[in-house]
């Protein structure tokens, strides 16, 4: 994935539970100031047709405070289900698309 303000963030994707709606990617290379970052993406159903995505990580801090780490992940995360949503939108799927940060 290339970022914006400039760099790319390379994953791996570690598990798919297509079940539970879960998956887990492992950051690989990224300008971010994180290593060993772990993220799951979960898709939970609002039982009335609606989902809600929630997108968690656990990392270790490299080269910046929590905070700074933690606000680039949370851009970097709101950029790409901005852009799910978008996806979604566009084929049609409904607009009950929302975003539980």
């Amino acid at each position: 994935m290339r970022l914006l303000g400039g760099g790319t963030i390379v994953e791996w994707l570690e598990h798919t539970s297509d079940a539970g709606r879960v998956y887990l990617r492992s950051v690989v290379e990224s300008p971010l100031p994180v290593d060993q970052c772990v993220a799951e993406i979960r898709v939970k159903d609002g039982g009335d047709g609606t989902s809600t995505v929630e997108w968690s990580s656990n990392f270790v801090l490299s080269g910046a405070p929590e905070r700074e780490a933690s606000r680039a992940l949370r851009e970097v995360y709101a950029a790409r289900l901005q852009n799910v949503k978008r996806i979604y939108e566009s084929l049609g799927a409904g607009s009950g698309a929302r975003r539980s940060g």
